[in-house]
């Protein structure tokens, strides 16, 4: 996928699009260098001419659609859009070594919460896009005010090319039918982080329909199972499942914003400080936290001493890991592999833990089917990123964690780079820990 980049000079951009011209209408240029031309030189009646020529023609083309809000798209064109009250204020606590001591905290506001209805829409298996009407896609990350063109939508294979305004996307194949149902597919549903995170809370906001349980609900087929069980833990719909790269179109499409801005992948150099890049909250926390323990009580013995292994993860890797594993191990701890669980075996083992030490990762978002004693050692670099919106909303829940802070061996600006965190320090860290 190709973004936008600095108009160039005048002088020099009238020559250079001259030259295009010329080319072009000797038929020298191949068709996407057009496409991508056009778009990003703003030629916009251009390219939407080239567009209609193409589809009169009964070529399959690339379309050209405005990045819309909502509800900005909603109130336009006179759909449902059902404001659910203020945004609430979500506490970021970043994780220091010594946050207990010395809190480093302050407070975002989530997003605006709402349902809203989206008529004759099509969406795109493993992509967040919503395309409404002929010329709109409606996406609330990317018109964000403040960061949504920040946003990078490299991993979403619909798109072709990407500017603050608009998008280039690649032509739509044939499309199954659905009457109506609520929307939880999107990039990244298959990630165990977003699920949980970005996905599962918006339940909360569909159910205040009060049809929502007569409502199928749309989710990626391409998803491990245990995600499919941790959404039938939660609500009793049923499911209409779609293939990556499916178009479905939808009658009517029941739409709910994420806590808050919650983006998958941002430009490498962006701006957006940490405490806006994803956040839990503990209202969305505590919903899931409660309708699991409904289904799967604590156990009353909390005994299990548990390391969450992430050696079969592609990224972030505690490169001393296996060092780590055998120290612990002296002092009674296991090793466990949260992806090799079914969802309850999850669940009934993190309620049976009496410590959990751990990578940071989203197997720690399972924190909250433990007991709120649990003790909770996390590992993880020196910049602890967006996890202050996770420990704040953790902290509101009545759960406390503690870190330590190892060495990246990447850049300390990188997210996912690998770390190493001293086994001695860990020791010494578990040890004090287990005598408090």
């Amino acid at each position: 996928m190709d973004i936008a980049l600095p108009m160039r000079e005048a002088e020099e951009g009238a020559a250079l699009s001259a030259l295009f011209d010329k080319l072009h209408a000797e038929g020298k240029l191949p068709d996407p260098l057009v496409l991508k031309f056009l778009f990003f030189w703003r030629r916009d009646a251009d390219l939407i001419a080239l567009l209609s020529r193409a589809e009169e023609a009964g070529e399959s083309k690339a379309s050209f659609r405005r990045v819309r809000a909502v509800q900005d798209w909603a109130l336009a064109h006179g759909e449902s859009y059902v404001s659910l009250g203020e945004p609430v204020s979500i506490r970021l606590v970043t994780p220091t070594e010594t946050y207990s001591r010395d809190p480093q905290e302050k407070h975002v506001l989530g997003s605006a919460p709402y349902i809203a209805e989206v008529r004759n829409a099509k969406i795109v298996g493993n992509s967040s896009l919503i395309y409404a009407g002929e010329t709109d896609v409606l996406s609330d990350v990317l018109s964000h005010p403040h960061y949504g063109e920040q946003v990078s939508l490299a991993y979403d294979k619909t798109v072709i090319a990407q500017r603050p305004d608009a998008l280039l996307l690649a032509p739509l194949g044939a499309s199954n039918r659905l009457d109506e149902g609520i929307m939880l597919s999107g990039l990244a549903s298959n990630a165990y982080g977003h699920w949980f995170a970005e996905f599962l809370p918006k339940l909360r906001y569909f159910e205040r329909s009060p049809r929502f349980a007569q409502l199928p609900i749309v989710v990626d087929a391409a998803m491990p199972q245990s995600h499919f069980d941790f959404l039938a833990a939660l609500v009793g719909n049923s499911l209409h499942r779609i293939e990556s790269g499916q178009v479905l179109e939808v009658g009517c499409l029941h739409v709910a914003p994420t806590t808050t801005f919650f983006p998958v992948e941002l430009f490498r150099d962006h701006g957006v400080p940490p405490e806006h890049q994803a956040s839990w909250s503990a209202e969305s926390m505590q919903y899931i936290k409660d309708r699991i323990a409904e289904r799967w009580k604590l156990p009353g013995q909390r005994s299990r001493r548990l390391f969450l292994s992430r050696k079969n993860s592609s990224w972030r890797l505690l490169r001393n890991e296996s060092e780590l594993i055998e120290d612990l191990q002296s002092m009674g701890f296991e090793t466990v592999f949260m992806e090799e669980l079914d969802f309850e075996q999850q669940v009934r083992t993190f309620g049976e833990a009496e410590f959990v030490v751990a990578p940071n990762g989203s197997a720690l978002n399972s924190l909250i089917f433990a007991a709120p004693e649990v003790k909770a050692l996390i590992l993880g670099q020196q910049n602890s990123f967006n996890w202050g919106g996770w420990l704040g909303p953790m902290l509101d829940l009545g759960f406390h964690p503690e870190f330590l802070e190892g060495e990246a061996v990447e850049s300390t600006d990188f997210k996912h780079s690998d770390y190493v965190v001293s086994a001695a320090k860990v020791h010494a860290k578990v040890h004090q820990m287990l005598q408090s």
